[in-house]
């Protein structure tokens, strides 16, 4: 049944409930984001006996296979590092927008 041939209590009541699971949900998701942060934090000895973190070693496995020509590790590596071609669009967009802003508000003061 739609919500808007629902009584008021009966829409805050079902609301309320989904307000609280999705609090639980929430809860469990920083949790688990906690946690691996906390894992990839973890130090790890390699065969040579280096030490590095779970993270540097996820990054050089991506790298290395970025190098046997794997394409998805060679977008993961390019996003990662702030190469993305759709954010560089978008924020140039954006500066664009800016100035044009900047020079209509400069425009309208001088009389």
């Amino acid at each position: 049944m739609p919500m808007s041939e629902r009584s008021k209590d009966e829409v805050r009541k079902l609301a309320r409930t989904g307000g609280i699971n999705s609090g639980k949900t929430r809860r469990k998701q920083k949790a688990l984001k906690e946690i691996f942060k906390t894992l990839l934090d973890e130090e790890v000895t390699d065969n040579k006996g280096n030490k590095k973190t779970v993270k540097e070693v996820g990054a050089i496995k991506i790298v290395q296979e970025y190098l046997k020509g794997d394409f998805k590790a060679f977008e993961l590596v390019r996003d990662m590092i702030g190469e993305k071609p759709a954010d560089k669009v978008i924020v140039a967009e954006v500066a664009k927008a800016l100035a044009l802003v900047l020079l209509m508000s400069c425009l309208v003061l001088v009389p």
